[in-house]
């Protein structure tokens, strides 16, 4: 009797899983993916899954992608599958991601360092036009006879005053091999040279003097870093008793977003003569790495000041808060971005994408996990959106057309020596996110 009870609810249940939107417009194709992304959180996500849940879970989102996608009108950019992967993959937390097949291309390519269709130099768009901070060795704007400091004011005839940063970049980037005529200032000087856009070494590091102050700028922490870095250190060094040792170090890492944790260490490793760089903890570890200095530093207690800002994140803050914890470096910006976790990219065969996965949280030697919070400058510098030290009060970079505030503020601590003589130098004391009256 129960038996023949049970049966008009079993057939209302089997009604209603063939009416479920997981099993809606997904093919065997569609589940093939689902089934190895799924494979992939379950063995290298940093937290325990179960199994049943992640199929789930990956199984409505995509069918909930491709709901969406039947009241978009023409074809998507993306495929519904992999905008739900997408969605699914977010679920497990900040850091954690999908890429498409050509996003997993660019990916790889900003990790190795592709090279791009540039001038090479680095600079500042201001009101008078682009004014040149550093300059690639061996690339375009070198061979054509560009300086640091230059102003370039017009491109093939375009005048660049008045123009906005996104239109000066686009007329700074072109085909390989096409010639344009730049116009530039130097000193009371103008020059009309002639450049080529070329295939440039997109060079993570490249250094520059202020003064007898050293000045480096890292974009990321790539393959290519420690060659560079190490490049960009033996182009500061004197060459000739007229020119003046370095006295200080500026590292800029202002708006680099990481890269590989090795080369975060390596470098931490060539500042520090002993101590802890960071510890790394995961599900996959047997017990915490340890990451220690070897004795011995490379740069004998040069002075070390760091640039950071909103953007600096993952390896770059692991670098800067290993300096900073060993006493070796002081840092100066806005607060960072908060990126403490390792994490390790797979491949997807169904689609050739990529999964990103967290698998390890970085803490630095201080003990103060900084993954969401991100890591306060012993200097704040007040920006338009967030209160500090008023940049403007540091003595402005002598001869040169590009202002650049957090160098000045840079190369004035060091000058001062000391967090509170670079307060008192300037006027006054005025601790982190305090105004200086």
């Amino acid at each position: 009797m129960n038996r023949w009870l049970t049966l008009p609810v079993c057939l209302a249940l089997f009604l209603a899983v063939l009416a479920h939107p997981a099993g809606a417009g997904i093919s065997d194709t569609d589940r093939q993916f689902i089934e190895e992304v799924v494979v992939l959180i379950k063995e290298h996500h940093g937290q325990e899954h179960d199994r049943d849940d992640l199929m789930r879970r990956a199984t409505d989102a995509v069918a909930t992608a491709y709901e969406k996608s039947a009241t978009v009108a023409g074809p998507p950019p993306v495929s519904p599958a992999e905008l739900g992967i997408k969605t699914f993959v977010a679920s497990l937390g900040p850091h954690n991601f999908y890429a498409t097949g050509s996003q997993a291309r660019q990916r790889r390519a900003w990790f190795a360092g592709a090279p791009k269709a540039r001038l090479g130099l680095i600079g500042t768009t201001t009101a008078d036009g682009f004014a040149i901070r550093l300059i690639y060795p061996d690339g375009p704007a070198e061979k054509a006879g560009l300086l640091p400091d230059d102003l370039i004011t017009a491109i093939n005839g375009q005048p660049l005053p008045g123009k906005s940063r996104k239109q000066v970049a686009e007329l700074l980037q072109g085909k390989d091999g096409e010639q344009i005529s730049l116009t530039l200032r130097r000193g009371d000087a103008t020059l009309n040279l002639p450049a080529v856009f070329d295939q440039t070494d997109t060079a993570s590091v490249l250094s520059r003097r202020f003064g007898d102050r050293g000045y480096i700028w890292i974009s990321r922490f790539n393959q290519q870093m420690e060659k560079g870095f190490q490049r960009a250190v033996g182009d500061l060094t004197p060459f000739g008793p007229a020119i003046e040792p370095v006295t200080g170090l500026i590292i800029d890492l202002r708006n680099n977003q990481g890269g590989y944790l090795r080369q975060a260490i390596s470098l931490s490793d060539s500042f520090l003569a002993g101590g802890r760089i960071a510890r790394v903890d995961g599900r996959h570890e047997k017990a915490p790495r340890l990451y220690d200095a070897r004795p011995g530093e490379d740069f004998r207690g040069l002075p070390v000041v760091i640039l950071v800002n909103a953007v600096t994140r993952s390896s770059a803050e692991i670098f800067a808060a290993a300096l900073r914890d060993n006493d070796r470096a002081v840092l100066m910006g806005q607060t960072t971005y908060g990126k403490g976790v390792g994490q390790r990219t797979y491949k997807v065969d169904a689609t050739g994408g990529s999964l990103t996965l967290v698998r390890t949280v970085v803490t630095p030697p201080s003990g103060k996990v900084f993954d969401g919070v991100g890591l306060t400058p012993d200097i704040l510098l007040r920006t338009d959106k967030t209160d500090g030290f008023d940049p403007s009060l540091c003595p402005p970079l002598a001869a040169s057309p590009f202002s650049d505030s957090g160098i000045a503020c840079a190369i004035a601590y060091l000058k001062a020596g000391s967090v509170q003589g670079f307060y008192e130098s300037l006027g006054g004391i005025a601790g982190p996110g305090q105004k200086l009256q």
